[in-house]
């Protein structure tokens, strides 16, 4: 594990930012909060201190704040040094706001944590927890590690916090609706991630094959409401080219659409479906949509595209697979993450366009894209020394990210110097509004048996025994449910 101590150098741009701060239109219009135009957002610099319900006055008094992070993470989240890089200077700027308006010290304590060391990350933070140290004030990582750990009561509940206010809008109502049990919520995400935008799913498009293959507008289509996946398939169903002559479908081919395994879960999410659902009395439960006729039918189509036809293939080996497929301009469509946008297609020599995920059909009123495993949770440990300072970094933290960081990844980073179009500008719009989270989803590593993932299992099986399969393992989920919400409830 790896110490890096952040700095509490302001500089004289940033004092002149946070003294001038301004309360105008911007905090009222600020990215995202438009689903369907990009125009009209403010850039990273025009964003500045937070506005937010901590007192003006709120001081520590010089605290060491220990932050215990996960340094494998995709995007720059936690530390970061001012390096001239958009995203890594706003994290920079962000940090340094903070620890001067709290008067507080930030030192990180870093660890491996993806979901290779994902064990790593985990025994480390709940050794240090159950040590009763009160080692550190603020944990933040891998959802699924943090899952975990919160199944295992090593967090304080948010709502019980003294400064975090989820009325605020850098805390997503998704999120504090679907992971809360019984009124009781223990790690969050938002606005203060970089990471939660960074590795939600997406379409990505080849406009120059687009264009060969005389594929009507896909901007025009989600902006008419008729982006689904009856739409797609039908608009691909004609392109596949053997180009190895090998007579078997395989990635050096030719296809309309290429997909990565692991946005069967999204797709799921995003045509409506879902694992569990707040009960008012039970606090969660499995969602009837989960053994529906919606969800065989569901399972069915992505069955008969993926394993049945030959204009579609998915990779159940490495997401890297398809992002270089896509890269070598293998697939027309490729259905993968915004993080390919910001990295594997920086270097393309193609022009390409960003789409949300398909409904399931027209009559469905939003598009929905499912907070992806990868982005990161924020939580309290049980044992920090005071959560009422813990807390008011997290808000702190959530503001600052609101109004200063977001813009410069979400608008600068990925509309700029990412995106290729203003059409796709738009699209990140949508994408960035419509993130959900579902606590089967979030919770299927912390006590579910994994049995949220049944509908990615049965499309890499070729099953289109869905009604079978939910009905034998239904009792089995609702059992780890209740023992799972018992648990917060203790």
């Amino acid at each position: 594990m790896k110490r890096n101590t952040g700095t509490r150098a302001l500089t004289l741009l940033l004092a002149v930012m946070l003294m001038t701060a301004s309360c105008g239109t911007a905090a009222d219009n600020p990215s995202g909060g438009d689903t369907t135009s990009g125009e009209g957002t403010s850039t990273a610099e025009e964003t500045t201190a937070a506005r937010d319900t901590l007192p003006d006055d709120l001081d520590f008094g010089g605290e060491t704040v220990n932050l215990f992070v996960d340094r494998e993470m995709q995007i720059t989240e936690y530390n970061a040094e001012e390096d001239g890089d958009i995203v890594n200077d706003a994290v920079y700027r962000r940090n340094v706001a903070v620890q001067e308006r709290l008067n507080v010290v930030f030192d990180f304590y870093e660890s491996d944590g993806l979901w290779a060391n994902r064990e790593v990350f985990q025994s480390a933070l709940r050794t240090s927890i159950m040590s009763g140290n009160s080692e550190y004030d603020v944990a933040a990582g891998y959802g699924v590690s943090m899952s975990i750990l919160a199944g295992d009561k090593l967090f304080y509940n948010l709502t019980d916090t003294r400064y975090i206010d989820f009325d605020m809008p850098w805390w997503p109502d998704s999120l504090t609706g679907a992971l809360s049990v019984n009124g009781k919520l223990y790690m969050a995400s938002g606005d203060i991630s970089t990471n939660t935008i960074g590795t939600s799913f997406a379409v990505l498009f080849n406009k120059n094959l687009a264009e060969k293959y005389q594929i009507e507008d896909p901007y025009a289509i989600v902006d008419s409401g008729k982006w689904t996946f009856d739409k797609l398939f039908s608009m691909t169903g004609d392109i596949y080219t053997d180009l190895n002559n090998d007579s078997k479908k395989n990635l050096e081919d030719f296809f309309g659409i290429g997909m990565v395994d692991t946005f069967v879960d999204n797709a799921w999410y995003a045509c409506g479906l879902r694992v569990v659902e707040q009960d008012d009395e039970m606090g969660q439960k499995v969602s009837p949509l989960f053994t529906s006729e919606k969800a065989a039918s569901f399972i069915e189509k992505f069955n008969s595209v993926f394993n049945k036809s030959d204009y579609a293939i998915m990779s159940t080996d490495n997401s890297n697979e398809i992002s270089n497929a896509f890269l070598n301009q293998h697939f027309v469509f490729c259905l993968g993450s915004l993080e390919q946008a910001s990295n594997s297609l920086r270097d393309a020599d193609f022009a390409y366009g960003v789409l949300p995920t398909p409904k399931w059909d027209e009559a469905q009123e939003n598009y929905i894209t499912a907070a992806s495993y990868t982005g990161s949770m924020y939580a309290i440990p049980t044992d920090a020394k005071n959560p009422d300072l813990s807390s008011a970094v997290i808000e702190a933290l959530a503001s600052e990210g609101y109004y200063r960081v977001a813009p410069a990844f979400f608008e600068t980073a990925l509309k700029v110097k990412y995106s290729s179009d203003d059409d796709s500008a738009r699209m990140y719009d949508i994408i960035k509004g419509s993130i959900m989270y579902d606590f089967g989803r979030v919770y299927s590593m912390a006590g579910l048996d994994s049995i949220p993932g049944m509908m990615r299992s049965a499309i890499q099986n070729k099953s289109d025994k869905w009604a079978s399969s939910t009905a034998k393992n239904l009792p089995k989920l609702e059992k780890l449910l209740a023992d799972l919400v018992e648990k917060f409830a203790e």
